[in-house]
């Protein structure tokens, strides 16, 4: 199966946007496919984002949903180190999310190992 690599740079409030990258994922997973998802810049918020955050509205369930259903399928979440410091998020909120902090660097690797690379 393919090696797939989504590098994710939406801002938080485009949640629609956001969700799809993780809705991707896990389908990409779904169909047997090895996944990477690189966060960076502003799309580093979307690790805070949890469903109470935003009562009433009926899309802010839906990149944490999705979020959750892409760690069931062992899908490996990187975030860029510069900007999650920049932003601070604190080891408990990257550990709850199981996300692990990445240098810029291995963006590049990893879309050079990767045979499919989807930006969002």
């Amino acid at each position: 199966m393919a090696r797939t690599l989504l590098h994710l740079t939406r801002r938080p409030w485009q949640l629609t946007r956001a969700a799809l990258a993780f809705q991707a994922a896990r389908t990409a997973r779904q169909q047997g496919h090895s996944v990477t998802m690189f966060l960076a810049g502003t799309a580093i918020q979307l690790v805070r984002i949890q469903a109470p955050d935003r009562p009433g509205d009926p899309g802010a369930d839906v990149p944490c949903a999705a979020y959750e259903a892409v760690l069931a399928n062992r899908t490996k979440v990187c975030l860029s180190d510069p900007p999650a410091r920049s932003r601070y998020l604190n080891p408990a909120q990257i550990r709850s999310r199981r996300a692990r902090l990445t240098m810029p660097h291995l963006l590049v690797k990893l879309a050079a190992e990767r045979g499919q690379v989807f930006s969002y």
